[in-house]
Parts: C-alpha cells; structure tokens; sequence
C-alpha cells in the first residue's frame, strides 16, 4: 500500500498488481492509442482515432477469452486485469462510459487513466466505478482538468482506490 500526501490530504493507493508477489493477471495495453470517446471525428480525422466505445468492446472480448483459457496456470485464483488506457485523448464522456462498461466486470482489479483529458465532471463519473469492490485502483494522474475541490467530494472508500498525485488543484 502506498500512501500520498497532498495540500494536507491523504490518499491511499493501492499498489494491488506490483505488490502482489502471486499475481497472474493480464494488463491489456491501449496507452497511446489514440484513444477519442468523440465517435463522429473517428470518422473523420486522420491517422483515425479509436473511439473509447470499440476499445471497450475490444478490452471485454479479451477479458471473455482469458477467462475462459484451458491453459491458464493457476485455476484457483480469479483473473485479474489491469486496463492501461494511459495518455489517449478521453475526456469526461470517455471517463462515463469506461465506468458504466466495466463497473460490473469482476475480472477488472485496476484501470490506468492517467495523462488523459478527465475533468471534475468525469472523476464524479468513475466515482461509481471505484465504490465497486472488484476494482482496487483508479490511476488519474496527470489529468489537469480535475481539481482537488472535486476530489474531495468523493467519499473516503473510493478515495482509497484513486490515485491522484500530479494534477492541477487550481479553479475553473
């Protein structure tokens, strides 16, 4: 467990796939993908960016296979997936439909949002994914639209699993 200070404040980040000596899950890499929650410019910009709705869709179809390997090593212990969506272009739409999408997926432990676009409207959003008890950490990091006045709105069991160091806490 890791512990953060900030401006007076302590988080508690859970450090559940690097601490973890037992670990055997899958990270499912999408950073630097291009990553939009605008479907119309998917359409329309070029080198076409990925809509964050297809990169979901994408990211359960490889859960659903894994979970269902014969040859997965240890049948005893749950798959555990780490979601890597660091330095896209999701904002806060992205950030709603991220957490609608996999707020009731039990393989999902941790999802890396980090140097993204969220904004205090978006972290409200995955304030219902991270009160789930299947998800231990939420990386924001480096998003410079969410302040600290929104992060302290998000009641403490949730604020346990975010990790939020390096982000702006100046008003909008």
């Amino acid at each position: 467990m890791k512990i953060i200070k900030m401006k007076n404040l302590v988080f508690l980040s859970i450090s559940f796939f690097v601490a973890s000596p037992c670990y055997a899950g899958k990270v499912l890499d999408y950073s630097n993908k291009n990553i939009t929650d605008d479907e119309i410019s998917t359409s329309l910009i070029h080198p076409r960016p990925i809509g964050v709705s297809q990169v979901c869709k994408e990211i359960s179809e490889r859960i659903e296979e894994y979970s269902k390997d014969p040859k997965r090593f240890d049948k005893s212990s749950t798959l555990k997936v780490k979601i890597n969506l660091r330095n896209n272009s999701i904002c806060d739409d992205g950030a709603l439909f991220i957490s609608k999408y996999f707020e009731n997926n039990p393989f999902v432990k941790s999802i890396d949002l980090s140097s993204n676009y969220i904004t205090d409207r978006g972290v409200k959003h995955l304030e219902t994914l991270l009160l789930k008890d299947n998800i231990k950490e939420i990386d924001i990091t480096g998003n410079y639209g969410a302040n600290l006045a929104s992060l302290q709105k998000i009641e403490d069991k949730a604020r346990q699993k975010l990790r939020i160091d390096n982000f702006d806490d100046t008003e909008f």
